[in-house]
């Protein structure tokens, strides 16, 4: 019997509505008939439910809070972290962990902004993670316990004892959107191109996603993300 799935999105729903109505748009062709259980600070429409959290502080903290509540409110076997700066291309929720105690993340990933497209080696990120909701939910709850102890840093990656992580590729690469207001710096650690594999040309891409109306302050240096 196939297992249930669930797609776990989260937002601060602070930007570019533009470029978040975009990527939601393609989430909801993506995932299907998969329920969307999205937990913002302000509501939106299109998902299967929608938890409003009101203003949080941006951090990790508020991040892990709106997982749980999200992981809370569902009983599906497999859950997809969604974030709603990143492009999910077709075929990527077809994925299901054939074992409970495995963390996946999806390692065919390409950044774009205003200027540039370029592709990552393999890495762990967070909004590529698929795996069992049961032991998400317990990761969840461990780090947001370890965030209240003095001096106890954690990282936004999943390293869970007793788990094994693996990565997986999807014939179609997801996108992960560097627009100025991102939570976590993703240095170009791979060459510049102008063309992502199904997505299209960089022109295109950006002129869909609004990334030519970013303010020049908010533009990035060689290197530098924030």
């Amino acid at each position: 019997m196939a297992a249930s799935k669930a797609v776990i999105y989260y937002s601060h729903n602070q930007g570019d509505k533009m470029l978040f109505q975009y990527c939601f748009r393609q989430l909801l062709v993506s995932s299907g008939e998969i329920p969307i259980i999205a937990v913002t600070h302000s509501s939106i429409s299109g998902a299967f439910k929608n938890i409003v959290t009101g203003d949080l502080p941006y951090n990790l903290s508020s991040i892990l809070y709106q997982m749980k509540l999200g992981l809370e409110a569902t009983d599906a076997d497999v859950v997809f972290l969604a974030e709603h700066d990143v492009l999910y291309p077709p075929g990527y929720f077809d994925v299901e962990p054939r074992l409970e105690t495995v963390v996946c993340y999806q390692t065919y990933i390409y950044s774009i902004n205003k200027q540039y497209c370029w592709r990552h080696p393999p890495q762990k990120i967070l909004s590529q993670v698929v795996c069992w909701r049961k032991w998400l939910l317990q990761c969840v709850n461990r780090n947001l316990h370890a965030l209240k102890q003095p001096g106890h840093c954690v990282a936004a990656e999943f390293k869970p004892p007793h788990f094994d992580v693996i990565g997986f590729a999807n014939s179609l690469p997801s996108v992960d959107i560097r627009h100025g207001h991102n939570f976590t710096k993703m240095a170009c650690d791979g060459e510049y191109c102008y063309d992502i594999p199904y997505w299209g040309d960089h022109k295109s891409i950006a002129k869909q996603l609004g990334l030519h109306d970013v303010a020049q302050g908010a533009m990035f240096k060689e290197g530098e993300f924030s």
